[in-house]
């Protein structure tokens, strides 16, 4: 599965003089390298986010295959250690979360502000819903219903995984690992998108995802 709010593995030509990027190969008067999302925000325009877009999602479409044959024992041992992880970042996780609340402050509503706050307890929570997904059925591949006609023939009805699913979502971080984890329990990739004012938080709760 794959974020938006990942370090994104696209390659962008930056002009010298942006050195606060992070990894980048030096080349002749520019850096070619991995930029990461709230860098490549402001340091991009409308055209080139288009294109970031894009190869995301063509890494969403060329993950679909291996998601949708993965059996349900390596998907569950996945939604696991995601948990596992999520856990043992809640310190980075509530450390970028404070730098979104700091700055939605007078910008979003108090109810707006409540549901963009992590706590230990919420990120335990996360990690316990991501358990919870893990221990229900695999659906992929369970029939749905049947019919057998007279002469014989069986129709069956099947759940079969949707390939790529993209998620647009408010400023709620544990809507992250939520459809993270039900995405994968599917079998499917997705692409997730929060409110931008949740985006440190997001991206520090896929990093530790995805090291699960």
């Amino acid at each position: 599965w794959v974020s938006s709010h990942q370090h994104l593995n696209v390659t962008y030509l930056l002009t010298a003089e942006e050195s606060d990027a992070l990894h980048f190969r030096e080349g002749e008067n520019t850096r070619v390298g991995w930029l990461p999302a709230d860098r490549l925000l402001e340091l991009t325009n409308e055209w080139q986010m288009d294109e970031v877009y894009t190869k995301l999602l063509e890494r969403a479409r060329g993950a679909r295959g291996a998601m949708a044959l993965a059996d349900g024992e390596t998907k569950d041992r996945a939604l696991l250690a995601m948990a596992e992880e999520l856990e043992a970042d809640t310190a980075p996780i509530l450390a970028a979360n404070a730098l979104d609340l700091e700055g939605a402050r007078g910008r979003i509503s108090e109810v707006m502000l409540d549901r963009l706050a992590l706590s230990p307890d919420r990120i335990a929570g996360m990690a316990k819903g991501i358990r919870e997904v893990a221990a229900l059925p695999d659906p992929v591949g369970a029939v749905l219903s049947r019919v057998e006609r007279p002469n014989g023939l069986v129709i069956e009805k099947t759940a079969v995984p949707m390939g790529v699913i993209a998620i647009i979502y408010e400023s709620r971080p544990n809507v992250t690992s939520d459809a993270a984890a039900l995405a994968l329990k599917a079998g499917s990739a997705c692409v997730l998108r929060c409110g931008k004012e949740a985006h440190r938080s997001a991206a520090a709760i896929v990093s530790a995802l995805c090291r699960g």
